[in-house]
């Protein structure tokens, strides 16, 4: 089957073209990024030195925006943002490249979405150049600036597109001082058009709820870091899910009154530091880890069981408790 044809994007073309064309084109973006910084061996030493200035001064890092016009002439903005995790004191890096375009009056951009694990996109955020004016009148700068364009990438949750699972359903993305709102317009390929934008003081109370997905999402991801991404976050889920049974049996606990999401905010909240030791790190999946993971997911549960106002909580009985679940889930 002849591979597709890198095209010129721009609003009108086909989403499966734009995924297509930035499939293409992604290996000669990431060698011109690396050409940028004076080849691989030395942009892999600024990435560890941008890393460890997030550690440093315990604040996020954001690189100089790169550019590359590909030989069709779709323009690619290549940058790095270290956001720092005060939670876990650790860094989450992002590494990125989006195709963004300009006209006489009008500008847009096109973020590629990659699935877990894989470096070929599967699916696009499409930002309107409605959503680029709305953001530049609401952050004060100038539309169609550079200012503008890292307002955009500094101050966004990328790794986080919170749509419903339907064509034609709401989509939302935290940023920084609001949510860019848009819509599914493909479920397969994945593709979410990014309309508008709106400051926190500008939600209506019926909007404020609907929002409510992405700013956990949002909050999962800044508590977590990289291991919102992994499988790990199965036993977090696992957790919390023990501890409703648990709390239901011995509180009166209606889990009917959260969502699964808020629920996994708890866990994640409520997790000790040394918990991410290993989490965070497959190396340490070992031997002898077993009795740590008992310990502090117990420490977890009865953090959880203090944020609600429950007593009683102790290791020994939750441990006795979750012999007796395991025994029924057989």
């Amino acid at each position: 089957m002849a591979k597709a044809k890198p095209q010129h994007i721009n609003l009108s073309t086909e989403p499966a073209d734009i995924i297509a064309t930035m499939a293409a084109e992604m290996s000669a973006v990431r060698y011109h990024k690396r050409k940028a910084y004076g080849g691989t061996r030395k942009y892999k030493l600024w990435k560890e030195q941008l890393k460890e200035r997030a550690l440093q001064e315990q604040k996020n890092q954001m690189s100089d925006i790169t550019e590359w016009i590909s030989n069709v002439g779709n323009r690619w903005v290549m940058y790095s943002f270290d956001e720092y995790l005060p939670k876990v004191d650790r860094v989450l890096p992002c590494h990125a490249a989006f195709i963004y375009y300009e006209t006489y009056s009008s500008c847009g951009a096109f973020f590629p979405c990659f699935p877990q694990g894989s470096q070929k996109p599967n699916g696009v955020a499409i930002f309107t150049s409605h959503f680029f004016q709305r953001l530049s009148e609401r952050a004060n700068i100038p539309y169609r600036s550079k200012a503008m364009i890292q307002e955009f990438i500094s101050s966004n949750f990328m790794r986080s597109i919170t749509s419903e699972n339907k064509v034609g359903g709401e989509a939302y993305m935290r940023f920084r001082c609001g949510y860019g709102i848009g819509v599914v317009r493909s479920m397969e390929p994945y593709v979410v058009e990014v309309r508008t934008f709106l400051t926190d003081e500008q939600l209506s109370p019926a909007q404020r709820k609907r929002m409510k997905p992405a700013d956990i999402d949002a909050r999962i991801i800044e508590l977590l870091g990289d291991a919102a991404g992994k499988e790990t976050l199965q036993m977090l889920v696992r957790i919390g899910y023990n501890f409703c049974k648990l709390a239901e049996q011995w509180n009166g606990f209606n889990p009917k009154d959260y969502t699964s999401r808020e629920i996994l905010v708890m866990v994640a909240e409520s997790l000790p530091p040394t918990y991410f030791d290993w989490l965070m790190d497959d190396s340490k999946m070992q031997f002898g880890i077993g009795d740590k993971i008992v310990s502090d997911t117990c420490d977890t549960m009865i953090r959880m069981a203090d944020s609600l106002g429950y007593e009683g909580w102790t290791h020994d009985r939750i441990q006795q408790a979750m012999i007796e679940l395991a025994k029924n889930d057989v």
